[in-house]
């Protein structure tokens, strides 16, 4: 996207954050804690799309650090920091229309055959009446394919991702008696979890490539 610093997931945030509106524990997951602002926020200081005060703002809302009255006057409502996120919104969606509509129909599933070692891939978990979305790393890649001609993928939650949520609580066993955060449950479970493409279709929400290809569009005049 700009400048190949921000991609769409990051713009989506900052448009979120900007018009303040509320983020799930899953969005806030996916948009904020994964997704590298540290590195990009270094970037941007060396670009020139964001002006200090509009940094500031930035940096402050991805690290989920609410603004005080002053600072929305002064860098929200004192700027045209909506209007440059708007345009990069816009241009993101005309990146997507004209040369991604296979994968905008696909609701950001790929194809299983473009998945590769070293992927990672959102999933959504749900055990035992508790749901979440958990970060899971790309393993193994069984290209034999099976019976119905698929082929496997082998994947492993991310501890590092992913953020033990004490309020889901799961009880398990004979009795009942046993009990677990849901994240430290399907890390058990599902250490190495195999999927063919039907599951891989239900469970994943989206994947973010091993290596991220570089974009060479820029904002359009």
């Amino acid at each position: 996207m700009y400048k190949d610093i921000l991609d769409n997931d990051d713009i989506k945030a900052l448009e979120m954050l900007l018009n303040e509106e509320k983020m799930s524990v899953a969005e806030k997951r996916h948009y904020l804690l994964g997704a590298g602002w540290d590195l990009k926020l270094n970037l941007l200081e060396e670009d020139d799309l964001f002006e200090e005060n509009d940094l500031k703002a930035i940096k402050k809302l991805v690290n989920q650090e609410p603004l005080s009255p002053a600072e929305k006057r002064h860098y929200i409502l004192g700027s045209n920091i909506k209007e440059k996120v708007k345009e990069l919104s816009e241009e993101a969606e005309y990146q997507h229309n004209v040369s991604n509509i296979i994968h905008k129909k696909a609701r950001n599933v790929p194809n299983i055959e473009d998945v590769k070692v070293g992927d990672q891939i959102l999933m959504k978990f749900e055990e035992k009446g508790m749901k979440d979305h958990y970060w899971c790393d790309v393993k193994e890649i069984d290209t034999t394919f099976t019976k119905d001609n698929k082929p496997m993928l082998t994947v492993s939650i991310n501890t590092d991702l992913n953020k033990e949520d004490m309020t889901k609580i799961v009880t398990f066993g004979m009795d009942g008696r046993n009990s677990s955060t849901l994240l430290t449950y399907c890390k058990t479970r599902y250490d190495n979890l195999e999927i063919g493409e039907k599951a891989y279709s239900k469970r994943t929400l989206e994947v973010k490539p091993a290596q991220k290809p570089k974009r060479k569009n820029r904002m359009r005049p």
